[in-house]
């Protein structure tokens, strides 16, 4: 499966979101949407929310978190493909806060980082 890796470090790729917006199967979308909404407790999650072609696609279909991301607007702002190409990569406290919620991001920049610095 092919990786699109977010600012912020997820992997779009396997997305479940990502994957049925491509195939605009509505059902998978419903279905997505209510477990989400039981999973983050948020009952406004709906169909459209959970609509997404990933992150960094270029396109203007992004799920609903995408769209409010504050690392996805900071690499925007700082036109860097992840946060591992950041100079404030070190010492960012939206990354350390992102981070508590997603480990397995934090590893896919360090090994970008690690890259970038061999």
């Amino acid at each position: 499966m092919e990786q699109m890796i977010a600012v912020c470090g997820l992997d779009c790729g396997p997305c479940e979101a990502r994957i049925a917006t491509q195939a605009d199967d509505d059902l998978e979308k419903q279905r997505i949407a209510a477990k989400w909404r039981e999973a983050f407790g948020s009952p406004e999650i709906d169909v459209t929310y959970v609509t997404c072609d990933g992150c960094l696609s270029g396109s203007a279909i992004l799920c609903g978190w995408c769209r409010q991301c504050p690392l996805r607007a900071c690499g925007i702002a700082h036109n860097v493909p992840t946060c591992a190409h950041c100079g404030e990569y070190d010492i960012c406290e939206k990354l350390v806060e992102f981070d508590k919620n997603a480990p397995g991001a934090k590893d896919r920049l360090a090994k970008i980082r690690a890259e970038l610095n061999a």
